[in-house]
């Protein structure tokens, strides 16, 4: 339930894939995952995060298990997003890919 935050922060990575050139869209989706990855393994967290982060690994690495799934969600996202977007780019200036040589 605590996670439901860092769901929000696609909604750049599709609006800069839409609008802005690729790499505008690749350094977004790197600035949003080194936020992710330092805010939780940075922040103080409440009892319920700490019960699913293991006790035996450093401060740091002990946010893996909670980490993944907003890296994976922002990865998916930026990739689908930015293939949609050079889809409709390539269709809008008439692009066209010949199945039959």
């Amino acid at each position: 339930q605590d996670l439901a935050g860092y769901d929000l922060l696609v909604i750049p990575i599709i609006v800069a894939s839409i609008l802005l050139p690729p790499r505008v869209s690749v350094l977004l989706w790197a600035a949003s995952a080194v936020f992710v990855v330092v805010d939780l393994g940075l922040a103080a967290h409440g009892a319920t995060r700490n019960a699913v982060r293991p006790a035996d690994r450093p401060p740091f690495l002990r946010s893996y298990p909670v980490v993944v799934y907003p890296l994976v969600l922002l990865s998916v996202v930026a990739v689908i997003s930015s293939v949609a977007a050079r889809s409709v780019a390539r269709a809008l200036t008439g692009t066209v890919v010949s199945i039959h040589p």
